[in-house]
């Protein structure tokens, strides 16, 4: 089989409390400007905001803004008191507390999960991204051990696409002789991961935080142990 799965609420959940990781990162923006000097001139937690604002505002309309374009973005929205490069520098070293500080977590079960279904399926990430990009997911993953059983990573940014919109899905199909019957896409979303897999006309396994095991036409499970025994049932 051909098995994708969905990084965010899927594979990994963020660490703690939301609360808990915007005051890390509003007191690293907070120090960074003052070793910089700049002296923005609005509130200093609206820079990540304004920053994530935008970029889920282009996501929303199917664009995909490279750092310098937000870069140009945000310091346009600060009367260019902070210029451009250094907009890209602080979120390159915001991406990097989530690499080192406030690292998502993987889900229970979700490495052992790969490990072992990796060596008779093909297993690939596919996964909408906002603020957090493809690139810092791979860090993410590497320090994690899990890049090693995947056979391919689709992150929007790095598609230009987001997840309802492309089917690079269809290339591992095509390179490996899948018939789509036997390709699952696991995740946790009814409305992206639902709409993918409809899309693409492929199996879905809607991976819930709710107590129980099937809804409507999709098979749903709340943990990885849960998921070998409706893999066996898709391939009969």
């Amino acid at each position: 089989m051909l098995i994708s799965i969905d990084y965010w609420g899927t594979l990994y959940d963020h660490k703690g409390s939301k609360k808990m990781r915007m005051d890390i990162v509003n007191k690293f923006i907070k120090r960074y400007l003052l070793e910089h000097n700049i002296s923005p001139n609005k509130n200093i937690d609206d820079i990540f905001y304004a920053m994530s604002q935008y970029i889920s505002h282009q996501h929303n309309n199917n664009s995909f803004p490279s750092d310098e374009k937000i870069g140009e973005y945000i310091s346009a929205q600060y009367n260019f008191i902070i210029d451009k490069y250094s907009v890209v520098d602080l979120k390159h070293k915001i991406e990097e507390l989530y690499i080192n500080v406030i690292k998502p977590v993987p889900k229970i079960g979700s490495l052992e999960f790969v490990e072992r279904t990796s060596k008779s399926h093909k297993l690939c990430i596919t996964s909408d991204t906002f603020f957090i990009r493809g690139h810092t997911i791979k860090e993410i993953l590497k320090k994690d051990g899990f890049i090693k059983y995947f056979d391919a990573l689709f992150f929007s940014d790095e598609i230009g696409l987001g997840k309802t919109k492309h089917k690079q899905l269809e290339y591992l199909i095509s390179k490996y002789g899948f018939n789509k019957k036997d390709v699952v896409h696991i995740g946790d979303s009814i409305n992206s991961d639902g709409a993918y897999s409809t899309n693409l006309q492929i199996q879905f396994i809607h991976f819930s935080s709710e107590n129980i095991l099937y809804k409507s036409n999709n098979y749903t499970v709340n943990s990885f142990s849960q998921i070998d025994s409706i893999l066996k049932t898709i391939k009969k």
